[in-house]
């Protein structure tokens, strides 16, 4: 699959999918132990501020906030990798304690519909047929 775009809008979309600050209940998977895998396995250890940060949603905003600069590609690795780990989760499915919520749902598949790619309702990823115009880095138009 084609590498995901790497761009401040991605940034904080995917850390909207692991934002429990309005949330009533426990914290929802993936833990941060469970990204520290996904962080080691796309290279991103040296960007990682995991005790520097509170929540996860902040931790990943810093790292990949880094790596926009320094190396968009492995970021962008790692976008892949949380992904996968959110759709395992159940963080895509509304009947799950693990649940990102609709909204939060909602604008990462906006956001991704911008740089070329479909969010699917599962997380699915993939590249959009007819695509705009592909960024490495800033915002879409």
């Amino acid at each position: 699959m084609a590498h995901i775009p790497l761009t401040e809008a991605i940034v904080h979309a995917v850390a909207k999918l692991l934002d429990d600050s309005s949330s009533e209940d426990a914290l929802r998977e993936p833990s941060h132990q469970d990204i520290d895998f996904i962080v080691q396995a796309s290279g991103l250890g040296p960007h990682d501020p995991r005790h520097e940060v509170g929540s996860r949603a902040q931790r990943i905003r810093a790292l990949l906030g880094a790596t926009l600069a320094t190396d968009a590609e492995l970021g962008a690795k790692f976008v892949e990798g949380l992904l996968a780990m959110l759709r395992a989760c159940g963080a895509f499915r509304p009947d799950s304690r693990n649940f990102s919520g609709r909204l939060a749902i909602e604008q990462a598949r906006a956001v991704f519909a911008s740089v070329g790619f479909e969010l699917g309702s599962d997380g699915s990823l993939t590249p959009l047929p007819h695509a705009p115009n592909r960024h490495t880095s800033g915002d879409a138009p």
